[in-house]
C-alpha cells in the first residue's frame, strides 16, 4: 500500500537486453541490443540514461559500464581523490575509464586527465560527459591499455617527471 501511495519513482520507459552467445564475463560491444517490447534490434546511440554523480551529470549509452551504486561510488571516488593527493599539475591516468566517471570527478584538481578504454562507445560517452559538464582538461583514448599507454607516457612525460630540485646557494 505504501509503495502504491508513493508512486513510481523510477518510471520504466524501455527494457533492453544485450544478446551474447559466447563464453565471457561481459558481452562484446558489437552484440545486438534488443528491445524486449518489440523484439527489434535497438540502436545503442538512441538508448541512453542520465545519472548524477559527485555533482556532475552523466549520459550513458545502453552498453556502457556504470557503477549503479552511486552512493558507494561517491564515497569511493572521494577517497581515491584524497589518497591520490593530486596537485594542480598532476596527470591522472584513468585506465579502463569506461564513461569517465572517476577522471571527471577528479578533473578539477589535476592538470590533465587521460582516460583509456578498450570500448569505443565508452570513450564516446566519456567525451560527451566531459562536454556536458564543461570539463576541458581531458583526453580520451580508445584502445587496449597495453598498446596505447607507452605513447601516452612518452607524450605526458613532463607532467610525470618530478619537478626540478631547487638548490639554495649560501
Amino acid at each position: 500500500a505504501a509503495a502504491a501511495a508513493a508512486g513510481d519513482p523510477f518510471p520504466l520507459t524501455k527494457v533492453l537486453m544485450q544478446v551474447h552467445e559466447g563464453v565471457s564475463n561481459a558481452a562484446a560491444a558489437d552484440c545486438p541490443l534488443l528491445d524486449l517490447a518489440t523484439g527489434a534490434v535497438a540502436p545503442t546511440v538512441e538508448n541512453v540514461i542520465h545519472e548524477d554523480l559527485c555533482g556532475l551529470r552523466f549520459s550513458l549509452s545502453a552498453t556502457a559500464f556504470f557503477q549503479v551504486n552511486t552512493c558507494a561510488a561517491e564515497v569511493l571516488y572521494r577517497l581515491a581523490g584524497e589518497w591520490a593527493s593530486p596537485t594542480g599539475r598532476s596527470l591522472l591516468l584513468d585506465v579502463c575509464c569506461g564513461t569517465g566517471t572517476i577522471g571527471l570527478t577528479l578533473a578539477a584538481g589535476v592538470a590533465k586527465v587521460v582516460g583509456v578504454d578498450i570500448v569505443a562507445n565508452a570513450i564516446e560517452d566519456a567525451r560527451a560527459n566531459a562536454a556536458l559538464n564543461g570539463i576541458d582538461n581531458c583526453e580520451w583514448v580508445a584502445g587496449k591499455a597495453e598498446d596505447v599507454l607507452p605513447a601516452l607516457l612518452t607524450k605526458y612525460a613532463p607532467l610525470i617527471a618530478p619537478p626540478p630540485q631547487v638548490t639554495l646557494l649560501p
